[in-house]
């Protein structure tokens, strides 16, 4: 199984119960990371998406017009063990995470009961944001901040190269140097090497490309040019003619035969 070079450190906390809150931009594997670090330590896997609107009640659950109470992923996995992952805390309310704050010292109240913390519980978060200090546009309290251990997580380009081959990995390469070049602040992330990948495989690149430069014409003619004179130096060492063919195709952005 693959796992990006961060994945290790990841696992040691939180099987240390620790926290971690994995800071990163979008596509960079921050929750599948959780996922396989969850799985190898044999803990069930929850998620919740945080979001402005997640209230108090999705988190503790709530008593219904009957009185009977009604559970969330949280209580479940607080009574009976397991990663719960908070995924883009930063996109949730401050208020509604206060609640929380209690877990360290072992217990949780909910609308029925006070729930002791099961011991394999374990509490980890991501942030798409590099400001972790912010959640929305509310700033985040102390004590919930240090309820978690921060880790940045950059692009692995080695797993990425495992990912989309390292013909695709140059490319995308290539983009974000571009993109760095042009003081563009649109990001290319892991995701979209794979999704660039299975364009190619579909002959669907050229409007895919554009929209990862931002649009810009210009961009996009000094990406053309790299990449024509990338092959140009390929076809200079090419000595059968089959795969000669076969680059030129690419060059020219036809990737089926």
């Amino acid at each position: 199984m693959l796992h990006h070079t961060k994945y290790e450190e990841v696992k040691t906390i939180l099987d240390a119960n620790l926290s971690p809150l994995l800071i990163g931009e979008k596509g960079s594997g921050k929750t599948t990371i959780i996922i396989q670090a969850a799985e190898e330590l044999g803990l069930k896997f929850y998620c919740i998406s945080m979001t402005r609107q997640t209230t108090l009640s999705s988190l503790i659950g709530f008593k219904n017009i009957d009185g009977n109470y009604i559970p969330t992923l949280l209580r479940e996995a607080i009574e009976g063990g397991g990663a719960l992952l908070l995924d883009e805390i930063d996109a949730g309310d401050p208020n509604v995470l206060l609640c929380l704050n209690t877990i360290e010292n072992g217990f949780m109240s909910f609308p029925d009961k006070r729930i002791e913390v099961h011991p394999d519980f374990r509490l980890c978060a991501t942030a798409n944001t590099q400001s972790k200090h912010h959640t929305g546009r509310a700033l985040l309290d102390a004590a919930t901040l240090d309820r978690f251990d921060d880790i940045d997580l950059p692009t692995d380009p080695q797993l990425e190269i495992n990912l989309v081959g390292s013909e695709v990995a140059d490319k995308i390469n290539d983009m974000r140097q571009l993109l760095v070049k042009y003081n563009m602040e649109k990001h290319i992330s892991m995701r979209d090497a794979i999704r660039l990948k299975r364009r190619e495989e579909l002959g669907l690149v050229r409007g895919y490309i554009e929209k990862l430069l931002g649009g810009e014409t210009g961009i996009l003619e000094e990406y053309e040019k790299i990449r024509e004179k990338k092959t140009f130096l390929d076809q200079k060492e090419c000595t059968d003619i089959g795969e000669l063919i076969k680059n030129v195709k690419k060059s020219q952005g036809i990737f089926n035969d």
